[in-house]
């Protein structure tokens, strides 16, 4: 597999049409969910221990599904992140579809609400605000929240951040609706 990141030097992403119940990220997708399967798959990042898709088509009325393979212990974390730390914090958030391991036993997948293309990005001022805001709600919701013990110390939170980094949206939303803690 060749190291491909599309989005980021801004060419636009290799699109799939073909024998696409035969790819890894559509088999996993298929033992969460029935619904239609994509009618293509955008390749957003592919590396040799981590890939992220757009199974476009593959969602509820034919929205776009992510789907993420990355080391199973951070799969694992993401997973606890999206599915317990984030609701329970009451912190905007992509939905999380669900988690399969892959059968390697080293990885897994997360298939993820498609936020949109909107891409933060950390140098830009603005965004760096945003990222800062929205970790810093975070961090002091989440410390009320019991399942953020059972997630690796320099992982979780961090992890949230990154998953969070291509939907600024999510990030304003949270920013502006913040009270007094």
């Amino acid at each position: 597999m060749h190291s491909s990141d599309a989005n980021r030097v801004g060419k636009p992403p290799k699109v799939l049409t073909i024998d696409l119940d035969e790819h890894p990220a559509v088999r996993a997708w298929s033992q969460l969910r029935t619904n239609q399967p994509p009618h293509s798959i955008e390749i957003l990042r592919q590396k040799t221990k981590s890939a992220v898709y757009r199974l476009v088509g593959a969602g509820e009325g034919g929205t776009a599904i992510i789907a993420k393979r990355c080391e199973l212990e951070s799969a694992r974390t993401e997973y606890l992140v999206y599915s317990e730390i984030l609701p329970q914090a009451g912190a905007s958030a992509l939905q999380c579809f669900g988690f399969v391991e892959a059968p390697d036993g080293e990885s897994a997948w997360l298939f993820i609400e498609d936020g949109g293309g909107k891409e933060l990005r950390p140098r830009v001022d603005d965004h760096r605000d945003l990222i800062s805001t929205w970790l810093s709600l975070l961090h002091g919701r989440a410390s009320r929240v019991s399942a953020v013990s059972r997630a690796p110390d320099r992982g979780a939170l961090r992890s949230t951040g990154d998953a969070m980094g291509s939907d600024s949206e999510l990030l304003r939303r949270d920013a502006a609706n913040s009270g007094p803690w």
